[in-house]
């Protein structure tokens, strides 16, 4: 009887546990990471949870150009996959390099 009472604390206490993880994943919001190449080939679009790190795409082809990095806007500001975290919906720029 003792264990029978041991084991429905632990089942209750297991239960509110599992139930607040759900409630925790439901309120992690989540936004689109669009990569716009800028001439270059399609780089398809990543869903991030907000905090986290995008996952560094390959890098795209544009004949007679040099792909020079990832940036937060057209000629700056380069994206660092390292260290930099998603916090809304965001665009990425290719940068580009003509070579001819």
């Amino acid at each position: 009887m003792k264990n029978l009472g041991l084991l429905m604390v632990f089942a209750m206490v297991f239960g509110v546990t599992l139930m607040s993880c759900d409630k925790h994943e439901m309120t992690v919001n989540k936004y689109t990471v669009y990569f716009n190449s800028n001439g270059g080939s399609e780089v398809l679009s990543q869903i991030v949870k907000e905090g986290e790190k995008v996952i560094k795409p390959d890098d795209p082809i544009r004949v007679n150009y040099e792909f020079l990095g990832w940036h937060k806007n057209y000629w700056s500001d380069e994206w660092l996959f390292h260290t930099d975290v998603v916090i809304s919906d965001t665009t990425l720029y290719a940068r580009w390099n003509q070579t001819c």
